[in-house]
């Protein structure tokens, strides 16, 4: 087989195992930071992290959450933010969202849990762990 023959089958047979395995059109990476100010009234934290988009990804849906208990009860929280990204695959944009308690509750200063979840075009990818709730 000549080099450039080779070469062809070579990048269809590429491109042909990215699409069927959907690595070319994935949400890769995801983070949180593991502190979130609050507001005055405690009723918003204000979550921020990364993402990072692939190759195809026009724009990435990312939800957070927190739960913070309290007492012998839980508050919980939610807020979401449409992420664009670049032109260019592989590129890490930053998030910020306000996660709003539910209505008639207030978070407290001090630890919680957190989640984060991201979805893509072809994937979604979800990061869980403790947060720390700080005055601004």
């Amino acid at each position: 087989m000549r080099t450039r023959t080779r070469l062809l089958v070579l990048m269809l047979a590429t491109g042909i195992a990215l699409l069927v395995t959907g690595v070319a059109l994935a949400v890769s990476g995801l983070t949180f930071n593991n502190t979130a100010p609050l507001s005055v009234n405690n009723t918003e934290a204000t979550m921020t992290g990364t993402v990072t988009c692939d190759f195809g990804d026009v724009s990435v849906n990312v939800f957070a959450e927190i739960i913070q208990g309290k007492g012998r009860q839980f508050v919980f929280g939610t807020g979401s933010e449409n992420v664009t990204c670049p032109l260019v695959g592989g590129s890490t944009v930053s998030w910020t969202i306000v996660v709003q308690a539910t209505t008639g509750e207030t978070f407290q200063k001090g630890s919680a849990t957190a989640s984060v979840s991201a979805s893509g075009t072809a994937n979604f990818i979800t990061e869980t762990g403790p947060i720390r709730l700080t005055s601004k």
